[in-house]
C-alpha cells in the first residue's frame, strides 16, 4: 500500500514462515495513520524489545527473515526457535517492570527491565 503518509507491505505467513509480518514507513516518521488523531496520547508507554517465533526449520526461517528485514535478527530482538509443531509467535518481550509474565492465546508476554535500546 502506498499513500501520501504511509508506505506499507504485509508479508503472508506462507512466505515468511511463522508469522505475518507488516513493514511500515510513515511520513513523517512519528506519524501513524492507523492510530488516528492524537494516537500518541492514547498509546501505552511501553517498548517492544523482542519476539520469539517457533518453527520446525529455524535455520532456514532465520535466513529468510534476516534477508527480508535486512538486519541481523539478534540486533532487532527476533529469535527463531525450533518447534516441530510450528506454533509461530510464542513470546513478546516488553521493556519495563510490569509484574510477572503472562500468557494470552499461547503467546507469552515477558518483561525485561534491564534491556536498553
Amino acid at each position: 500500500v502506498a499513500l501520501d503518509d504511509m508506505a506499507e507491505v504485509h508479508l503472508h505467513p506462507a512466505d515468511m514462515r511463522g508469522a505475518i509480518v507488516s513493514l511500515s514507513e510513515p511520513t513523517p516518521p512519528d506519524a501513524w495513520r492507523w492510530g488516528g488523531p492524537d494516537w500518541q496520547a492514547r498509546s501505552a508507554p511501553v517498548e517492544i524489545f523482542g519476539a520469539t517465533i517457533a518453527v520446525a526449520d529455524p535455520e532456514a526461517v532465520a535466513a529468510r527473515w534476516q534477508t527480508i528485514l535486512g538486519a541481523p535478527l539478534e540486533s532487532i530482538g527476533i529469535e527463531i526457535a525450533r518447534d516441530d509443531e510450528e506454533r509461530g509467535l510464542v513470546e513478546i518481550v516488553i521493556g519495563g517492570d510490569f509484574g510477572v509474565p503472562f500468557e494470552v492465546g499461547s503467546v507469552r508476554f515477558s518483561f525485561n527491565e534491564e534491556e536498553e535500546r
